[in-house]
């Protein structure tokens, strides 16, 4: 069986030709789960050439794994001027594979999908995000979010196979005849567990954000809210990751006069320095406007630290209210300074919720354990094609 995964990933080559990534090298474990069915593992991502392999991970060397280039793209316009190579790159590695796995809503899904049809290949659809909620909170355009939204269903619908991961997108994406299961990305190896440990809540509170900084993780909320909440308390705040709306939100944060309260560390690679930020965090906060699941507040959880979440997208799934962590409802200010008073008033009930999420987390949400669903899947679907 000759699997290829088109996404947007982006590899990292250096002067000598070696393959990085922006996370630990995962593929392997991934072509493990297809065990002796699988003959190649071919992943399709953009390339970067760069000489700083500064916080990026080797790629290690597999035989039954492969690695395609496309055109390194920006954005929806300059995808649309590099099409033509990106389309002619995607056919040559479709036509010799036997199942394509699509991750939407990247857009190199669209044309993928097209040459699978032509070919006639299993076609795999994972929708990791929700572009429909994801458009109309950046751009305020809801017939380009409504746009995404027909042409990531119809992709799905017409997939052999069909996967979303959360229940969320399941139920908005799939129909009646064309359910969807419900499998993540979770990249939780059992090393990257931390069981909760009694601990005494000391000043400063230590409060996280880790993503993109964009206007739809909602991380403006979290600096109004936070700098209600420190007239109260002792605080501070640290976000991690990088994006669009840093300068605007370092603008915001010196109106406000709480510069020197709030570190702006930039992105940091998945692994032990992101884990121990995690683990030294008092409270993370998810304030996003939409969200397909929220890989990092399952990290979060899996590192025994409370999480406090928007109410929004496949959130609820996995932050369930009063149980595992506390919802607030969407770009609501208010209703978060609630949340993270109660957290600060409420120990014992946290390091409760910290216990049962750390607990949930492990037992439906490892790296196995969602993986595996996916790729049962497959092997069993491509077996039956093959028999018949």
């Amino acid at each position: 069986m000759r699997i290829t995964i088109v996404s947007e990933q982006r590899f990292f080559v250096d002067k000598n030709n070696n393959y990085y990534t922006t996370a630990p090298d995962f593929f392997d474990k991934i072509a493990d789960l297809y065990g002796e069915k699988l003959t190649i593992l071919n992943l399709v991502g953009r390339v970067v050439y760069t000489d700083n392999i500064e916080q990026l991970f080797k790629i290690g060397i597999n035989s039954k794994l492969n690695y395609y280039s496309i055109d390194n793209f920006n954005g929806i316009k300059d995808f649309m001027k590099k099409l033509i190579n990106i389309s002619l790159s995607l056919q040559k590695i479709i036509f010799k594979s036997d199942v394509v796995i699509l991750k939407l809503p990247f857009l190199t899904s669209i044309p993928a999908f097209v040459f699978c049809k032509i070919y006639r290949k299993i076609i795999v659809s994972q929708i990791v995000g929700d572009p429909q909620e994801t458009l109309n909170s950046i751009s305020g355009n809801k017939k380009v979010g409504k746009l995404a939204f027909l042409v990531m269903k119809f992709i799905i619908i017409n997939s052999d196979i069909r996967f979303a991961v959360s229940s969320y997108l399941s139920k908005k994406y799939g129909s009646k005849n064309k359910k969807i299961k419900i499998s993540n990305e979770s990249s939780l190896l059992q090393e990257h567990f931390s069981p909760p440990v009694m601990k005494q809540i000391l000043s400063p509170i230590k409060i996280l954000f880790v993503g993109r900084i964009s206007k739809e993780k909602g991380i403006n909320l979290l600096i109004e809210a936070f700098n209600i909440v420190k007239e109260k308390y002792d605080l501070n705040l640290t976000i991690i990751g990088d994006g669009p709306q840093i300068t605007e939100l370092k603008e915001l944060c010196i109106k406000l006069n709480i510069m020197n309260l709030i570190e702006f560390k930039g992105k940091i690679a998945y692994g032990d320095t992101l884990l121990k930020e995690y683990r030294e965090a008092d409270i993370f906060v998810l304030p996003s406007y939409s969200e397909g699941l929220g890989k990092v507040v399952l990290e979060a959880m899996a590192n025994s630290t409370n999480v406090i979440a928007s109410n929004v997208g496949g959130l609820p799934d996995i932050v369930r209210n009063n149980e595992t962590g506390l919802l607030f409802k969407v770009g609501q200010v208010n209703d978060l300074v609630e949340k993270i008073e109660y957290y600060l008033e409420n120990p014992k009930e946290m390091q409760k919720m910290k216990e049962i999420a750390y607990k949930f987390v492990k037992e439906n949400h490892s790296f196995n354990n969602q993986r595996m669903i996916m790729s049962k899947a497959i092997i069993s679907y491509y077996s039956n094609k093959k028999n018949f």
